[in-house]
């Protein structure tokens, strides 16, 4: 016979049990919504890593469509916008983390940062006081200062705006770290050296500059283009910036830029061997992809330039290897004379005829050309060491006699 006092303590076991499950429950479906788009964010902060902002960008966006919750996803697409140079986007999702936490006083440096980029310096200044009042609060005294001092000197630009309108006013010795962490390979050390200094002076096109030279060395390539950029937007006339930004464009694959960036620099500094050498190398990359023939040519009339340009600097290092990459000629006819009369050199001003005929002459037909490097396995390198020993043992012969001969040969080999 079941007594009162087994039915409560049934009821009460029957109560527990189903408090315990529900608990159970939530606590499974918490973490469900927690680990929920976890695997999107995890491949932004890997593309971040190697550099591929855009894809970064486009990863943790599907994080949040996946789960809207995801704070830190936030945080890092508005990093990645910001190296791209995405401001207004950037500032959204800063703004959307203050939002959910208020209290994130990292967000506030960082929204700081970029407010104070486009100039808005109120904004900034807001920014930053709310950061220092957040950092002060936690105690967090390296930080605090940080924020303090940059909240301090955009104060005083408003008060006095000439006074701090370079990098070098702004906080000279710290640009000048910077430049020597970039000389002795501490890239990174450097970034925040350049980091600090835009904090205090962004209108500085050489800390947007050298610290785009940083990133570049540590492979971040979109966020160097992006710092190449803004320098450019504030002095058009930076021509060094055009030639960091065309290498980038070029390592990208994106050849069009690159030659523009390249011929801007030359309308800037026309005497810029440098200029024409990275504008030649990515004709000739060019070249290969299109099998362009008219772009070989203008590869080697830059090779030839540059080699110009750099023999009248007494660079003799650069003069050889852009003399290295002249199929037209051979490297040591031109190495033997120029040391004793520089007028020695060829004029692409006064022979063009005559260099048109000879680059012509030098180059295979395409079919050859396509024909070796394949039996190579793609090997151009090794197609070119066979081509120069070729014509060292027979010279005088026309272009295409030397790459029919070395086809021969490697076919006879093979046969054998």
């Amino acid at each position: 016979m079941v007594t009162q006092t087994t039915l409560i303590i049934i009821g009460i076991g029957i109560a527990l049990s189903t408090l315990i499950l529900g608990l159970i429950f939530a606590y499974y479906r918490a973490g469900s919504r927690k680990k929920a788009g976890i695997q999107y964010y995890n491949q932004g902060i890997t593309k971040a890593k190697r550099g591929d902002c855009a894809g970064a960008i486009e990863a943790f966006t599907q994080a949040l469509r996946v789960n809207s919750n995801l704070v830190e996803a936030y945080i890092k697409r508005g990093i990645a916008r910001a190296k791209l140079g995405q401001q207004q986007e950037a500032i959204e999702d800063f703004t959307h983390v203050i939002i959910i936490n208020p209290t994130d006083a990292n967000v506030y440096m960082n929204r700081g940062n970029i407010r104070a980029d486009i100039n808005d310096m109120q904004g900034a200044i807001e920014d930053y006081r709310k950061a220092a009042k957040l950092f002060f609060e936690k105690k967090d005294q390296a930080n605090y200062r940080q924020a303090l001092s940059a909240f301090k000197q955009l104060q005083r630009r408003q008060k006095h705006p000439t006074k701090e309108s370079s990098s070098s006013q702004a906080d000279e010795e710290v640009f000048n770290q910077g430049l020597y962490n970039v000389k002795i390979g501490n890239y990174k050390g450097a970034i925040e050296d350049f980091n600090q200094v835009l904090q205090l002076a962004p209108q500085s096109d050489k800390a947007y500059y050298n610290r785009g030279m940083a990133r570049f060395k540590l492979s971040d390539n979109e966020g160097a283009k992006a710092d190449f950029t803004q320098a450019l937007k504030i002095n058009s006339r930076y021509a060094e910036a055009y030639l960091s930004r065309g290498s980038v464009h070029r390592k990208l694959g994106s050849y069009q830029p690159a030659i523009q960036d390249f011929t801007q620099a030359l309308e800037l500094k026309p005497n810029d061997a440098h200029a024409y050498y990275n504008r030649a190398i990515t004709y000739s990359e060019l070249g290969e992809k299109r099998r362009s023939l008219d772009d070989k040519r203008k590869a080697l009339e830059d090779y030839q330039k540059a080699a110009n340009l750099f023999f009248e600097q007494g660079d003799m290092v650069n003069y050889n290897r852009a003399m290295k990459n002249l199929p037209a000629i051979e490297a040591g006819d031109i190495d033997s004379q120029p040391t004793q009369n520089n007028s020695s050199l060829p004029s692409s001003t006064t022979c063009s005829s005559n260099a048109d005929r000879e680059n012509q002459r030098s180059l295979p037909s395409l079919k050859l050309e396509r024909k070796l490097i394949n039996l190579l396995n793609g090997n151009r390198s090794a197609a070119e060491r066979l081509i120069e020993q070729t014509r060292y043992k027979n010279p005088g012969k026309s272009e295409n006699w030397y790459w029919e001969k070395v086809i021969y040969d490697l076919e006879r080999d093979r046969r054998q």
